[in-house]
């Protein structure tokens, strides 16, 4: 691993140890956080290790041994502390979730690089590229909640966090430079709200990629799919995606089979279908034996919704394509769903859905109503309506 050396990071597991923490970095206008958590080896996941570097030292704190952290709340709700992570959406979420904690001014190292339209996004690429400095990431698929941990993994913690400060700096004067700060500034307000709500969670059967692409029946059939999968997870403790792919749930939704050997052309493994295949079967018979007692039209698919997504997602692929950048930085998928939905028609209209993001108002609004507009002229019979 070439890094320079440091000092050996502070374990934190008693509450002494925390109250000499917070002491050091309630002194600190900013702070580098990363978290390790236990989600690929359990269905219920959980932060097991939190991290804290400030310009002086790294902070390893054992959220497993502490039954008290809530004196950590303070930091993370300070604005006067700017809190730095690399791809934050999930830390801020568990952070939440397992202990209430809610962020106040954050930076995302991620979100930056890709407001920057770098295309290698993860921390030991850009550690790489900007100080030369190589990561082992051969812990980073852990189960963190083991104890003890290994002097390896601890090192692996603490140097997710010990760059981030550093990074911070030169992605924001890139931002400043290329006349993106202000746009960093509101994504990062508006990634530390939606973090805190369910779909930062893992996402419901609605939100399936493609799913509002299913005409009724099919959409019938994956919300079926999507219970037995959670259930036998929970039953078995391990993360959903363990027991099928998000893809494998809409496939079968799409083509159900009619028997073993139909799941292997859709992609099911030798022993998934061996586990789990007479009971996949049996829910998909079951399902459509409801469907005669199910009001299908509970469960909508609005093809004017379809078309004003569709034509938002090419209109916003064409400009990110001008910007060098991903798609969804130029009209993030919440504020996409937003505008299909509400269908602002004036610019006042439009405004009050974009106000957590004045900049992309003021930068695209123009061009926003007119996508919004050509799909409001498209004649319903010209749509795809499916039975």
């Amino acid at each position: 691993m070439n890094v320079p050396h440091l000092p050996p990071p502070h374990w934190v597991d008693t509450p002494q140890a925390l109250a000499r923490m917070l002491a050091d970095v309630q002194q600190c206008s900013q702070i580098g956080v990363d978290t390790e958590s236990n989600g690929l080896h359990a269905y219920q996941e959980q932060i097991c290790l939190l991290q804290i570097s400030t310009p002086q030292a790294d902070y390893l704190i054992d959220p497993l041994a502490l039954r008290d952290l809530q004196s950590l709340g303070a930091i993370f709700a300070d604005p006067g502390i700017e809190k730095i992570f690399h791809a934050a959406s999930n830390d801020l979420w568990q952070l939440f979730r397992d202990f209430g904690f809610r962020v106040r001014n954050l930076f995302d190292t991620q979100h930056a690089a890709r407001l920057l339209g770098h295309s290698m996004l993860g921390l030991d690429t850009l550690l790489q590229q900007m100080f030369q400095v190589h990561l082992d990431k051969r812990h980073q698929k852990a189960n963190w909640a083991e104890r003890p941990l290994s002097p390896e993994r601890l090192e692996y913690a603490r140097l997710d966090s010990h760059y981030l400060i550093a990074l911070r700096q030169v992605l924001a004067e890139q931002l400043r430079l290329q006349g993106r700060w202000e746009l960093a500034l509101e994504d990062f307000s508006r990634l530390s709200e939606e973090a805190l709500t369910p779909p930062a969670a893992p996402p419901r059967w609605e939100r399936l990629a493609q799913a509002h692409h299913l005409h009724p029946r099919e959409r019938h059939l994956l919300r079926a799919l999507w219970e037995w999968r959670e259930a036998t997870a929970h039953r078995l403790n391990r993360p959903p995606f363990k027991v099928l792919a998000n893809a494998l749930l809409v496939r079968l939704a799409q083509a159900p089979p009619r028997g073993l050997y139909d799941l292997s052309a859709l992609g099911l493994s030798a022993q998934q279908i061996r586990l789990w295949g007479d009971q996949i079967l049996q829910v998909l018979l079951t399902a459509r034996s409801q469907e005669a007692e199910t009001s299908l039209s509970s469960i909508p698919w609005d093809a004017q919704w379809v078309e004003r997504v569709e034509r938002l997602r090419a209109w916003r692929k064409r400009v990110a394509q001008q910007w060098g950048v991903e798609s969804d930085i130029i009209l993030p998928r919440t504020l996409l769903e937003a505008l299909a939905r509400l269908t602002p028609r004036t610019l006042d209209e439009l405004q009050e859905v974009l106000h957590r993001s004045p900049w992309r108002f003021r930068t695209f609004g123009e061009a926003l109503l007119q996508v919004l507009q050509e799909a409001e002229e498209v004649a319903p019979n010209h749509l795809e309506v499916r039975q």
